[in-house]
């Protein structure tokens, strides 16, 4: 009845799992209208979502949407509004002394947080695969009609945007800090300049960690230079091969592809920074309610975090370890429940049937995001918060093939030192497809299992040619 959408090893914090299943609920994104019905199952704060089957088969054929220009322009539009209104809230945010501030302005200003970032991941959705279904099945039929090149590697160049993103420009300053040298003071501008790098960390003293180990690491970042030519040399390859087609909707297509996959790196900008640029905010509720940071971040539901400040309700010890435990929200069109503890598995059990259990799988099945072959042993990351990556930065070896549920964007010094990359979700404009295409690696996306039938150790072959992971 369910299939696996998108988490299941990453820690998510309750700002972006009730954003994003209030954004089925708001139907706030130009595509989120045949949502009825979704879960969003949590174990030990490591979120996965579950859409209905036939609505994810219906969400492929209204991809077709896209293939009207007006349609994308307008889901850009929304993207860009949603994304300026988000930046502009958190200035004010960063300008605020909520010391000065009143429960119930502070009560304001986290609602107003939770509200942007609702808007956010419903915008975000719009760039799963299934969304584009139809444009990724047209512009294949056309390079398949030219016998003169290769399916995948010109698909590949073809979906890969030319412009700069949010990773190469940070990449790009560490790699000038690296060379340069960098104290503490340096650091610290660095992660205020790039404060999406604080995804699942709270302790600025962890991102400090994390990035004297980078500069330690004998991983070189690449500069802006060298990115800009990268860059330089894509566009001419895609000019190349858009002149081979000679196809007005080729070049629609590589622009949608490469447009949206920008997108979804500028929206996870934004909600994987939501939770450390509200840290003053969280700091300041903790100070007045006597609840921990963590607790609030992780725990409480917006609505809540409402009664904390107004009323100083409070969540008993008993509910807020069953919740760090397992949590679960039903959306059937139009409620929204949620359930904690051994109702939250229970009810996990029977709407799920088991789809999250390993089935012993002998060859797992996805998307080809970055054609060629490669074969390495497994090393599962698990996305938990720079303290973690600060680990798997040391024990992570060159040829390893990096397994997880999404990459993001703090892993690039792993990726760089990856045979491949392997994710349980994502298409062709994910972060580990582009990453990947940049690394020149081989990489399968979208397997919905692969964190589920692998474990760090076993030898994989990745095919990424016929978007095959299979045991050797």
């Amino acid at each position: 009845m369910f299939e696996f959408s998108w988490g299941g090893v990453e820690v998510c914090s309750m700002l972006v799992t009730e954003g994003q299943m209030l954004a089925y609920v708001k139907k706030n994104h130009v595509l989120g209208t045949m949502n009825t019905e979704a879960v969003l199952a949590s174990q030990g704060l490591k979120a996965s979502w579950y859409n209905l089957a036939s609505e994810v088969r219906e969400s492929e054929k209204r991809s077709a949407s896209f293939l009207n220009p007006v349609f994308l322009h307008k889901a850009l539009s929304l993207s860009d509004v949603r994304r300026r209104k988000y930046r502009q809230l958190v200035a004010q945010m960063g300008k605020a002394d909520f010391g000065k501030a009143d429960d119930s302005e502070l009560s304001d200003w986290y609602l107003r947080l939770g509200s942007s970032i609702c808007g956010i991941l419903g915008g975000y959705q719009v760039t799963q695969p299934e969304f584009l279904k139809q444009p990724e099945l047209r512009l294949k039929r056309i390079i398949s009609q030219n016998g003169g090149l290769d399916l995948g590697r010109a698909f590949a160049d073809l979906t890969t945007y030319t412009r700069l993103d949010a990773i190469n420009l940070e990449e790009g300053t560490f790699y000038a800090l690296k060379q340069n040298g960098a104290g503490r003071e340096e650091l610290e501008r660095h992660v205020g300049k790039f404060p999406w790098l604080m995804l699942n960390t709270y302790d600025l003293e962890d991102a400090l960690r994390y990035l004297k180990a980078r500069l330690e690491s004998s991983v070189v970042p690449k500069s802006i230079e060298r990115a800009k030519e990268e860059k330089k040399e894509l566009k001419e390859r895609q000019g190349e091969i858009l002149d081979l087609l000679d196809d007005s909707q080729a070049k629609y297509f590589s622009n949608l592809f490469g447009e949206l996959a920008f997108m979804r790196v500028e929206e996870k900008t934004c909600w994987a920074s939501a939770t450390w640029l509200a840290m003053p905010l969280l700091r300041e509720i903790s100070l007045r309610k006597g609840e921990k940071v963590g607790d609030i971040a992780n725990l409480y539901r917006l609505g809540e975090v409402e009664a904390l400040i107004k009323q100083n309700r409070k969540l008993g010890a008993d509910e807020l370890k069953r919740r760090g435990e397992s949590y679960l929200y039903h959306y059937k069109r139009p409620k929204l429940e949620f359930h904690s503890g051994h109702e939250a598995r229970t009810l996990k059990d029977g709407m799920l049937g088991g789809i999250d259990k390993p089935q012993h799988v002998k060859t797992i099945k996805g998307i080809c995001a970055s054609p060629g072959r490669a074969t390495g042993r497994v090393r599962i990351i698990v996305t938990e918060g720079l303290d973690g990556y600060l680990k798997e930065l040391h024990q992570f070896r060159k040829g390893e093939v990096l397994v997880t549920g999404m990459t993001q964007i703090t892993m690039t010094p792993i990726c760089s030192k990856a045979a491949a990359i392997v994710t349980n979700e994502g298409g062709m404009t994910s972060h580990a497809a582009i990453i990947s295409r940049e690394l020149k690696i081989p990489c399968v996306v979208g397997t919905h299992v692969a964190t589920r039938e692998l474990k760090t150790g076993d030898l994989i072959e990745v095919d990424a040619e016929r978007g095959t992971v299979s045991f050797v």
